[in-house]
């Protein structure tokens, strides 16, 4: 595998299945060779003056906090490669949403994660739209993003 690919890493946390599967994206990202770990964005691992809204969930009604993390987040989409998203079909992360959308309105390629017991359940239709490949999880560690083929989601829509 040639040529890593740099990737804005999507994923909700906020539930323990979110976090869970983000949990597991993360490590597999760190592992995939043809993903350049180093230079890909990951939110959490960006935090506005190093405010960890997790420890301090008072931050998410600063003003300042909030507009600078977005305005962050869509710098990362916009100076990493593609953008793939950790995507639970029964628990949707809308700020995944916005940036799966953001990173189709600019071209950039999307790639859904979906956790392997979850994969084939129905997902909403504007992120299938917007996705170019659907992969179950446990692909993530060894699937070959510097080289992407778009593929079809076996599951229904809603």
């Amino acid at each position: 595998m040639t040529n890593p690919k740099s990737i804005y890493f999507a994923a909700g946390w906020f539930t323990p299945a979110q976090k869970q599967a983000y949990d597991q994206a993360l490590a597999a990202m760190n592992q995939n060779p043809s993903l350049a770990a180093d230079q890909s964005y990951v939110p959490l691992a960006h935090p506005y003056k190093n405010l960890d809204v997790g420890q301090h969930p008072e931050y998410l009604k600063d003003p300042e906090w909030a507009t600078a993390t977005y305005k962050g987040d869509l710098l990362g989409i916009k100076q990493t490669d593609l953008v793939a998203a950790v995507y639970l079909p029964k628990a949707e992360d809308v700020g995944c949403g916005v940036e799966i959308g953001y990173a189709h309105a600019l071209g950039k390629p999307v790639v859904l994660i979906i956790p392997d017991a979850q994969f084939g359940e129905p997902i909403n239709l504007m992120a299938w739209g917007a996705a170019d490949v659907v992969m179950r999880l446990s692909e993530m560690a060894t699937y070959d993003f510097s080289s992407l083929t778009a593929n079809f989601y076996p599951g229904a829509v809603y």
